[in-house]
């Protein structure tokens, strides 16, 4: 089997326990784009209606090259202009993702793995979509809450909180400096994409050492470290007990899906009081309502529920055009004459004759024949679907599209009784 030169002496495979060929639709393409580096491709390639992936190919052979994405290429990946060539252009998104997903995707056996390449940068010329000064800045819708209460009390030296935001990842970094503690991350589940953030603390008063708080802030990117605000962190400073503080609503970077935040007491005694802290995450809307093509907080692609929705496709075809076990529903006794009754999603019916007249004929077999007992119908809204004569004495009778009756019928010649039991598929 052919191996990547890249990991000679050694051979090339994919990662154990990664599917071996898979198809990524454009949602999961944006957000892989992000988790590659290159989040300036992300809300132009949702457009793109999916790319099959093979890694026992893409694995034994050395990561592609960058295939240098143009402007051009860009644009006619969501445009239907007659001069792209859309296949080319379709070909190097595809290229530029094994190039950098390679790394993530396949290893080295016998050698060690290199290091990934840096993604590349959005080239020059790259078209504005979806400008807000065209369609509008619109307003925020909120999409993601997290608070935490009472959480202290803090020492200079140890003044960060071990208590989660809800609905987050929470781990904690060190940032070195004795006089700025470890810091806690807040990575919301499923990990956004935020447009916006805001965040509010409020400062409690306890005991006689209560001071004034700080309030930082960083906005990264978890794939490369990338700080939002490289210049500065976003910051309430001078807290005083008792108070509350908010930010405006902030713009982030695209990318962000990680906040680091720590809350520090400005005297260097221990501290008795304890703080209160939200974060709220937003989505922004154009001037008509929408949501931006990627929204906010886009999920992961949710495999489980596309899953779900096959196995409720298949279960039904299983329970209702395949061979499969049926059990006892309702049982009505005593029938006689000609009358009907509703029906709902059954597979069939067992019709039973507890009565049977002398002058009914009887032809002789395994088991007997029986002539001239009546007739047995199905129907819908629309009028008869099947009809049978009644044969013998136990009869089971499960004729295609039974389960789209909604009434059965029958005409029972005069002194035979019969039982009807409807058949319902199995769950």
């Amino acid at each position: 089997m052919p191996s990547a030169s890249i990991c000679l002496p050694g051979t090339s495979q994919p990662i154990p326990g990664k599917a071996t060929e898979f198809y990524l639709t454009g949602g999961a393409l944006a957000l892989l784009a992000q988790a590659l580096g290159i989040g300036w491709l992300a809300e132009v390639i949702a457009y793109v209606s999916g790319i099959n992936f093979v890694l026992s190919d893409i694995c034994s052979n050395d990561p592609p090259p960058d295939p240098g994405m143009t402007a051009q290429d860009v644009a006619c990946l969501f445009s239907f202009n007659p001069l792209c060539d859309t296949g080319a252009s379709l070909a190097k998104l595809a290229q530029l993702i094994e190039h950098l997903a390679w790394y993530q995707w396949c290893q080295c056996v016998g050698a060690t793995t290199p290091t990934a390449p840096s993604p590349p940068s959005a080239p020059s010329g790259l078209t504005t979509l979806n400008p807000t000064s065209i369609i509008g800045s619109g307003s925020n819708t909120q999409c993601f809450d997290a608070k935490v209460v009472n959480v202290g009390p803090f020492t200079l030296t140890n003044n960060y909180t071990t208590v989660g935001l809800p609905g987050t990842d929470t781990s904690f970094t060190t940032f070195g400096n004795p006089a700025n503690p470890p810091s806690q991350i807040a990575r919301p589940i499923p990990p956004p994409i935020p447009k916006q953030v805001q965040y509010t603390v409020t400062v409690h008063t306890e005991g006689a050492h209560a001071g004034n708080y700080s309030f930082l802030l960083n906005a990264v990117q978890s794939n490369n470290g990338a700080n939002c605000n490289p210049s500065g962190r976003y910051g309430l400073t001078s807290i005083a007990p008792g108070q509350t503080a908010s930010t405006p609503v902030l713009d982030l970077c695209a990318g962000i899906d990680v906040l680091q935040w720590q809350i520090a007491p400005s005297n260097v005694g221990t501290q008795t009081n304890t703080v209160d802290l939200e974060i709220k995450f937003f989505c922004s809307t154009n001037a008509n309502g929408g949501v931006n093509t990627l929204g906010c907080c886009p999920t992961p692609v949710d495999v489980s529920s596309m899953v779900q929705d096959v196995r409720n496709l298949v279960t039904l075809v299983q329970r209702y055009l395949l061979p499969f076990a049926y059990v006892n529903g309702a049982t009505h006794s005593g029938l006689t004459g000609a009358a009907s009754f509703a029906i709902s999603r059954l597979l069939g019916v067992h019709v039973s004759l507890t009565t049977i007249p002398n002058y009914i004929g009887v032809e002789i077999n395994t088991p007997n024949a029986l002539f001239d007992v009546g007739w047995i119908s199905a129907m819908d809204g629309d009028g008869t679907i099947h009809q049978v004569r009644i044969t013998h004495q136990d009869m089971v009778w499960m004729p295609r599209h039974f389960q789209e009756c909604t009434t059965f019928g029958y005409h029972l010649n005069p002194g035979v009784v019969a039982s009807v039991t409807e058949l319902q598929a199995e769950p």
